[in-house]
């Protein structure tokens, strides 16, 4: 399990130096706990890291967060490796999802994956669940 708070002010170099290289040598445990084939996961990990980079791109744009908490691990039942990112930023309107999060979804969908995206007056919180085979 990983766990990760931080500023938001120290989440912009981040987003930024966010390249798919970086973050394939950061998905080792996924590659641990899968029977996906190399190609498929490659894939899998290309989506998780575009699902990430619009998860961040939108908290730093909208959400006028000053915390990101994200956390990563495998879920109690040993089925599903899960993201989970949470902001304290002002949330949003189910009405004002647009692409992004429709791509986020869709994204998720592809890889065999769930995303949940639960906004509030306090932040929000997105969880993305990977099935482990």
């Amino acid at each position: 399990m990983l766990k990760l708070s931080a500023p938001i002010s120290e989440l912009r170099p981040v987003v930024a130096a966010l390249r798919f290289d970086s973050f394939r040598s950061a998905m080792h445990d996924i590659h641990d706990i899968t029977d996906r084939e190399p190609c498929e996961r490659l894939a899998m990990h290309l989506h998780i890291l575009r699902i990430l980079q619009e998860v961040f791109t939108n908290i730093v744009k909208h959400a006028h967060a000053t915390n990101i908490h994200v956390e990563t691990g495998l879920d109690a039942a040993g089925e599903h490796v899960y993201i989970q990112v949470r902001d304290n930023g002002t949330g949003f309107s189910s009405e004002c999802m647009g692409r992004g999060i429709s791509s986020m979804r869709h994204r998720a969908k592809i890889i065999g994956g769930h995303l949940d995206i639960r906004p509030s007056a306090a932040g929000t919180t997105l969880n993305l669940l990977l099935p482990v085979s």
